[in-house]
């Protein structure tokens, strides 16, 4: 499934291709699960969350990366704003260069069904990303890598929830996910 969408010169997904299938078909579970119409997603990379929540049903895309920082490859949102229109015709797809760090309001990206955390993996970061995404009130935020960087993302994850009181669930993935409940 995933094979179509992959970004031929992405040296993480040539060096480790069974690995980027896993984590790939998991992330479509979690779309078939949330079933969310709109996506604002902190770290677009490649476009290939992306492309899975597209795949799922959701028909507006809004991506927002840093480029150069915790993960980025130089090309990948080149490919990803290139490559997403063209599998997802009729969906809206827009992809914005910019640091969430150096934000503070989502708003002007619009209204969303779910928020995807998977930017910046520094504890101040995600938290940062975390509080970003509970006050643009979307009914879900799902954070990436919670057990793969505990020591970060899992920790900000795990403080932040239990600060607002949100529930979650851990969905056991191959890098940990955590969906977090914000409104009904």
């Amino acid at each position: 499934m995933i094979d179509k969408y992959l970004w031929p010169d992405d040296p993480w997904a040539c060096a480790e291709p069974e690995l980027v299938q896993c984590i790939y078909t998991e992330k479509l579970r979690i779309a078939e699960l949330v079933q969310a119409k709109s996506v604002l997603e902190i770290g677009v990379r490649a476009g290939y969350f992306a492309a899975m929540f597209l795949s799922a049903g959701a028909n507006v895309y809004t991506g927002l990366d840093a480029t150069d920082t915790w993960g980025g490859t130089p090309g990948a949102v080149d490919f990803a704003r290139e490559s997403l229109p063209r599998h997802f015709p009729s969906s809206s797809i827009t992809i914005h260069t910019v640091s969430s760090q150096t934000i503070n309001s989502l708003k002007q990206y619009g209204t969303h069904d779910l928020i995807h955390i998977d930017g910046d993996h520094s504890l101040e970061g995600c938290l940062h990303d975390l509080y970003l995404a509970l006050l643009a009130d979307p009914k879900w935020i799902l954070i990436d890598d919670t057990k793969y960087m505990h020591e970060t993302c899992g920790i900000a994850a795990y403080s932040f929830t239990g600060k607002h009181r949100l529930p979650y669930i851990i969905l056991d993935t191959i890098r940990g996910d955590m969906l977090i409940q914000v409104r009904q």
